[in-house]
């Protein structure tokens, strides 16, 4: 990592794996360090980071609160519950997930 990516402001993109997310981290990477969290794996991305990690765990908090990102983008969600065969699990996922982070936000004043 060159000094000026060290000065730049990290960005955290949870759902990066997704094709919204890749396409949002390959922007952001010219002018900030992304880091993206995803339970999926990520093709290779130039000048990104990626977790693969539940973001439900306590690792994947630790971590989050390690790196410290000055900016959530969050991406990490199930957009169509039946599409995974989780139904109202998938409601309950996506509520856990963003408690989580609304938690770490405001831990490292995001």
């Amino acid at each position: 990592m060159t000094q000026s990516q060290e000065k730049r402001e990290t960005v955290l993109v949870t759902g990066i794996s997704g094709s919204l997310g890749t396409l949002i981290a390959k922007k952001l990477s010219h002018h900030y360090n992304v880091m993206g969290v995803d339970r999926r794996p990520l093709r290779s991305l130039k000048g990104v980071e990626h977790y693969e990690l539940d973001l439900r765990r306590k690792s994947a908090y630790e971590l989050l609160r390690k790196k410290q990102p000055q900016s959530i983008i969050h991406l990490g969600v199930l957009r169509n519950p039946l599409k995974h065969h989780r139904g109202s699990t998938a409601n309950f996922f996506n509520l856990e997930i963003t408690k989580q982070l609304l938690r770490l936000a405001e831990e490292i004043s995001v």
